[in-house]
């Protein structure tokens, strides 16, 4: 097998938070914004080639009201996020090995939708784009065969207050992840997969029960 394809980017700062990995503060901060916000969910898709190279896809609704009011803007202390195509412009700008390729931002009963498609030539481009350049996906293996590992959650470290897991699961909703590899999936431990393709939703509940890292492992 090939050597780990590893990240080397030094903490680029702009963002404090990227869904999926600091979620216990996106838990503490949507409880901030619940008049605005009765859930978010969020859909991480990602492809990715045996080289290091493919396409991440961010996919989200959040409440109009929040967008509106600023929110998730860049300079918010409350949460940040990227919601406005300026934000996906300068997460793309965080590495060379980084690309936009389309944006949209649409809105139907009150929720907006976010859906930002960018593509990565190297695993640092991604865990640039993912976690601010630290080492969240880990490549290893050929076209025929192979492992990935993706942090999903950091961990709290230890046990949440259950009064605030129950606040937190009513505000937030899942998030949801699909990988596909450079071939067919033959085991991970979370979730499901067919072909090329393994898919997991992790409920807001079950990661607020977790004081440890969560690793999905995808094998092909």
């Amino acid at each position: 097998m090939n050597d780990f394809h590893r990240s080397s980017l030094a903490d680029k700062g702009f963002y404090r938070y990227h869904l999926g990995v600091k979620l216990g503060k996106l838990l503490f901060l949507l409880g901030l914004v619940l008049v605005l916000s009765s859930c978010l969910s969020t859909e991480t898709s990602i492809s990715v080639s045996a080289s290091g190279a493919g396409e991440i896809r961010y996919e989200y609704t959040i409440s109009a009201d929040a967008v509106y009011l600023g929110v998730f803007d860049r300079d918010s202390s409350i949460l940040t996020i990227p919601v406005h195509r300026s934000d996906f412009e300068t997460m793309a700008r965080l590495s060379e090995d980084l690309e936009l390729r389309s944006y949209a931002m649409s809105e139907r009963d009150g929720r907006v939708r976010v859906v930002a498609d960018l593509s990565f030539t190297s695993i640092d481009g991604f865990n640039a784009a993912y976690n601010r350049g630290r080492d969240s996906l880990i490549l290893e293996g050929t076209e025929s065969s192979g492992s990935a590992r993706l942090r999903i959650f950091d961990g709290f470290g230890e046990p949440v207050d259950r009064t605030f897991q129950e606040f937190a699961s009513q505000t937030a909703e899942s998030l949801a992840y699909s990988l596909r590899l450079p071939g067919p999936v033959v085991s991970t431990n979370h979730g499901e997969y067919s072909g090329r393709t393994a898919s997991v939703r992790f409920s807001i509940e079950e990661l607020l029960e977790t004081t440890e890292p969560v690793d999905w492992i995808v094998t092909w």
